[in-house]
């Protein structure tokens, strides 16, 4: 498979293989594409600065770009040529041309100035042409010794005519007389009859010797027909005039600037023939063909090499053995004796091969050194002569070819770019000025109100006089912190949380410690504030807490952690939690609030019998806000959960006949329930509330305005807003007189982020003067 596109005889690869131009990341024109051999630069020719008239790189690979030859200058001992453009690198390779001797001095007399003879006649330059053509020597033999222009030699060119005298008596080698000609039907129609169309040009026929002027030449007769005829004219002698014969030179010229073209048009024509002929799909098999064959002899003389040393071997240990074990029969003695022969014949054709070797060896030497190398200058001489051709006869197409206009526009819009570059970066510098100074002064303002702010902060935290510190190095966090852990520690929350939230808006690193003492402040603040926001804090310190510091193993920082998931309805974790309390600390002093906590969300979960195994567990030890009625009726209600109907009200019985001998006083189970659900409300069990609550308004048949309130502050600290409305308006219906209930939808609807409002309304300033010391 091919990987590319053969151009000009280099190969080109594809399109998806190349790789795009740095500057303006095309994949087009990939031979102006400027390859570096060091550095990673690969760039077209117009888009360098300024553009390159050539690519450099086409024809060498191993070509760098001026940075790498910088800073990796070669370690050749010549100093580096200059590099030239197309047109000096032309005129460098080409021929040497003849001097022509300078006219005589009298020739140089116009016809105009010559004095007028007595006969005078029309001067016609045909005939002066006819008459003088045969008496003026040929213009192109030099008289003089021309010494021939040297162009560039590379590494591998050696100069034969010091180190060997006898290659200018090499014969030419003769032209071909049959070549390989594989064609398919399609291109012999096209080629045919192509061998009249092309003469065998002898060895040195790429040498330019423009044709000479012979006698009796008529030059527009034969610029006319394309041939050079000779016509014979009348020899007239005449004396010879002091004229300068400007027609005959500037005929010449252009004779042979006509022939070199057809020369140049013949070698193009014919080169292309080859071109395609070698192109051609039987010209491929037939060099595969011959690849494989060459291959196969190869193969076998090593197979050969290989079987007679085998054989000189096998002689050499037969004889060892047979002298070994004192083989002496006839037929031993006969078989050895033919083995040394097949031994002395393997070893004697061994000897040829390595002959043959060396003298193919020597051959090769000899091809290499002295017949490539002289090949190598032929080639070097046409290599000049078409860079002749190409200075004298398309300087003027190539400066007016459409790339070097574009060039030129490139250059000028490239200079126009950068006159506006300079423009704005003029601009630019202004207006970095002006913001500077602005950022300048705006940055002293702000410090200056910052220092204001920070000594009115302090005077007022030194006018409570709860903390003390350093009025020089005392910064806003650090006050703020301070009067944090001061309110955490007096129990009053909301302060503290207000406190510890001021200190983190001011830049405060929170310690450890204090993010665990600032997600409790903002879990008490929740029950009076009713702001998610104060939960979600709490949710998320404990979080961030938890994981900075993993060796954190108190007790009581998890279960506040556990009963904020399970307020925030993160039932499952929460649960994981509670059980991971119970299993590792049993000495836990709210371990009986712990189990109690995991029961109310089993039951809540409508997982009544893990409930009721937890409840039954505290009926001889309840927490301390509760007693062994409260954890009997709970276990009724595990029961009912279950929908075991017949235990659930077996335990209420029990739980109320209890009930009426602790009070002394006639109550209904609804009461029971009722006075149970207020204390856990007290106690901040809200949960737990809800299910009491839910249960005993549910089946009550004259329930009082005070219960369904309380019930509608249990359902507005679970976040459900609707439903704490319709309680409300229950307890409305209920008692029309109720203040608190008026009140509460007077307010409606009901702030849900009073701490956050308070927070961001309040500056600093003001927050530290309203703290009561």
């Amino acid at each position: 498979m091919r990987t590319g596109v053969v151009f000009d005889g280099v190969l080109a690869p594809r399109r998806d293989q190349i790789e795009p131009c740095q500057r303006c990341h095309s994949d087009v024109n990939a031979k102006l594409l400027v390859h570096c051999t060091n550095c990673a630069l690969h760039r077209h020719t117009y888009c360098f600065h300024p553009p390159l008239i050539a690519n450099p790189s086409y024809h060498n690979p191993q070509w760098v770009c001026a940075n790498c030859e910088q800073q990796n200058p070669s370690p050749s001992k010549h100093s580096t040529k200059p590099v030239l453009s197309t047109l000096e690198y032309a005129k460098q390779r080409a021929l040497a041309l003849p001097i022509e001797p300078k006219p005589h001095r009298k020739r140089l007399t116009q016809p105009i100035q010559l004095p007028k003879k007595s006969q005078p006649r029309p001067h016609d330059w045909r005939e002066f042409c006819e008459q003088k053509a045969h008496k003026i020597p040929p213009q192109h033999i030099s008289t003089t010794k021309t010494k021939p222009l040297r162009g560039h030699r590379r590494r591998l060119h050696s100069l034969l005519e010091k180190k060997f005298l006898w290659w200018r008596c090499v014969k030419p080698r003769e032209p071909p007389t049959s070549l390989m000609v594989e064609l398919t039907e399609e291109e012999r129609a096209n080629l045919e009859d192509w061998q009249l169309k092309y003469v065998d040009a002898p060895e040195n026929d790429d040498i330019y010797l423009p044709i000479s002027v012979e006698k009796g030449v008529d030059f527009d007769k034969s610029l006319e027909c394309g041939e050079v005829q000779e016509v014979l004219v009348e020899q007239v002698r005449e004396p010879i005039e002091p004229l300068n014969p400007v027609a005959i030179i500037l005929i010449q010229n252009q004779h042979r600037v006509v022939v070199a073209n057809a020369e140049a048009d013949k070698r193009r024509k014919q080169q292309r023939h080859i071109e395609l002929i070698r192109a051609s799909r039987e010209s491929r098999m037939a060099r595969r063909i011959q690849r494989w064959f060459r291959r196969y002899l190869t193969k076998q003389s090593s197979n050969c090499q290989c079987h007679q040393a085998a054989t000189v071997l096998s002689q050499f240990f037969r004889r060892y053995l047979d002298k070994l074990h004192h083989h002496r029969s006839k037929q031993a003695v006969a078989e050895r004796l033919l083995q040394s022969q097949r031994a002395k014949d393997a070893k004697l054709e061994l000897l040829r091969v390595k002959r043959r070797e060396k003298a193919t060896k020597t051959i090769s030497l000899f091809i290499l050194k002295v017949v490539l190398p002289y090949i190598n200058l032929r080639q070097s001489s046409s290599i000049r002569l078409q860079a002749t051709w190409r200075m004298y006869h398309c300087r003027k197409k190539y400066k007016r070819n459409p790339r070097i206009l574009n060039a030129i526009k490139i250059q000028s819009k490239w200079r126009q770019f950068c006159a506006k570059k300079k423009v704005y970066q003029m601009r630019l510098a202004r207006a970095k000025a002006i913001l500077t100074r602005f950022i300048q002064r705006w940055h002293v303002r702000r410090l200056l109100r910052t220092e204001k702010k920070r000594l009115a902060i302090l005077t007022a935290a030194k006018a409570l006089g709860v903390i003390e510190f350093d009025p020089a190095t005392a910064t806003l966090p650090e006050i703020f912190s301070m009067l944090g852990t001061y309110y955490y520690g007096r129990a009053e929350f909301w302060s503290a949380a207000a406190c510890f939230e001021r200190a983190c808006r001011n830049g405060w690193v929170k310690e450890s410690k204090l993010t665990f003492a600032m997600a409790y402040s903002h879990h008490q603040t929740w029950h009076r504030s009713y702001d998610i926001h104060n939960l979600t804090s709490a949710y998320n310190l404990y979080k961030e807490g938890l994981a900075t510091n993993l060796a954190e193993k108190d007790p009581y920082i998890l279960f506040d952690f556990a009963i904020v998931l399970a307020e925030r309805g993160e039932y499952p974790t929460a649960l994981d939690l509670f059980n991971h309390i119970i299993s590792l600390y049993p000495t836990f002093e709210h371990i009986r609030n712990a189990l109690l906590w995991t029961g109310v969300v089993l039951l809540h979960a409508h997982r009544g019998n893990d409930s009721l195994r937890c409840f039954s567990l505290l009926m001889d030890n309840p927490p301390p806000q509760y007693t062994p009625l409260d954890m009997t009726i709970l276990c009724a209600l595990s029961y009912n959960s279950v929908g075991n109907s017949t235990d659930c009200k077996q335990g209420l019985g029990t739980a109320l006949g209890m009930y009426k001998a602790i009070e002394r006083k006639k109550a209904s189970t609804t009461d029971m329930l009722l006075v149970f659900a207020k204390k856990a409300l007290q106690c901040t069990h809200y949960l737990l509330a809800y299910e009491l609550y839910f249960y005993a308004l549910r089946r009550s048949k004259h329930p009082k305005s005070e219960s369904w309130y309380q019930f509608s502050d249990v359902l507005r600290h679970l976040g459900q807003v609707d439903e704490c409305k319709q309680a409300l308006d229950a307890s409305l219906t209920l008692d029309s007189s109720n203040s608190m209930a008026i009140t509460t939808l007077s307010q409606w609807p009901l702030p849900t982020n009073a701490f956050s409002i308070k927070f961001t309304t309040i500056s600093d300033l003001i927050a530290i003067e309203n703290l009561k010391a």
